[in-house]
């Protein structure tokens, strides 16, 4: 019975040592081929030619987005003061109509 016990937490944590041992070589295959695609000149350079593409095509995205939103605060805010110069306009036409009734 005990020796039954034994190998069978045996086999348990070799199963998880060999499941370890397993990933931590799929960790460093990963770790090496990264490595290799980082330092390789040809890898590299794609990589700056297309991080440069897109750092400057959201720059541009950027500055369109900040020129949208300064029109737009434009607009909010003479709107804001038409609606003001309505409503005083409004308030004005009722104190009139008061005064005269």
């Amino acid at each position: 019975m005990k020796n039954s016990k034994n190998r069978e937490e045996n086999s348990n944590s070799s199963a998880v040592i060999k499941g370890l041992i397993k990933l931590i070589f799929n960790f460093l295959n990963h770790l090496i081929k990264d490595w290799e695609n980082k330092f390789s000149s040809k890898g590299y350079r794609e990589l700056s030619q297309k991080y440069d593409v897109i750092e400057k095509k959201v720059f541009k995205d950027i500055k369109d987005l900040n020129t949208k939103i300064e029109k737009l605060t434009t607009r909010i805010f003479w709107l804001n003061l038409l609606a003001a110069v309505m409503f005083c306009c409004v308030i004005i036409e009722l104190i009139l109509i008061i005064q005269m009734g």
